[in-house]
């Protein structure tokens, strides 16, 4: 009988349901530089512990697609100026979201690199090399500076 009664409870044990979180997801396809409202997420309920807490507001540093879950990597909670646009690129070690930059665009034919003012909006996670990272730049440099990105013919320079 004891035998029996604990192999009830552990078919019990696990049959009993996960505990889930509700976490956001995006309700369309949102891209980078959108300011996270609640009408831009839908909420789902998800396992416990399957995809890390994070705060549904601030700017998108990439584009989610519709359904996509929410990630802490997608959004900051630096304000982007008005106008100005978000790219992707290597930061430096120890640069940190907020830290003001320097993009130094190479590819222009000039002797001397172009310089775009900008601000770290996803920084370094640290270690030796440069990681993958997000700036935010001015309207007016934007399609020269994701050039530049896309060519890897820029340097994010950072001050002391």
């Amino acid at each position: 009988v004891a035998a029996g009664l604990l192999v009830l409870a552990a078919v019990v044990w696990d049959l009993r349901p996960e505990p889930t979180v509700e976490h956001p997801f995006a309700g369309s396809d949102l891209v980078a530089g959108t300011s996270l409202a609640e009408a831009d997420l839908r909420w789902r309920a998800v396992p416990r512990g399957l995809l890390p807490e994070v705060e549904p507001h601030g700017v998108l540093v990439v584009d989610v697609a519709k359904d996509e879950a929410l990630l802490r990597s997608h959004r900051t909670d630096v304000a982007i100026p008005a106008g100005w646009w978000v790219v992707e690129v290597e930061v430096p070690p120890g640069v940190v979201v907020g830290n003001p930059v320097r993009v130094a665009v190479t590819n222009t034919g000039a002797l001397e690199a172009t310089l775009v003012e900008g601000v770290v909006v996803r920084g370094s996670a640290g270690g030796l090399g440069g990681s993958p990272g997000a700036v935010a730049v001015p309207e007016a440099a934007s399609a020269l500076v994701a050039a530049a990105a896309r060519g890897n013919q820029l340097v994010v320079l950072a001050g002391s």
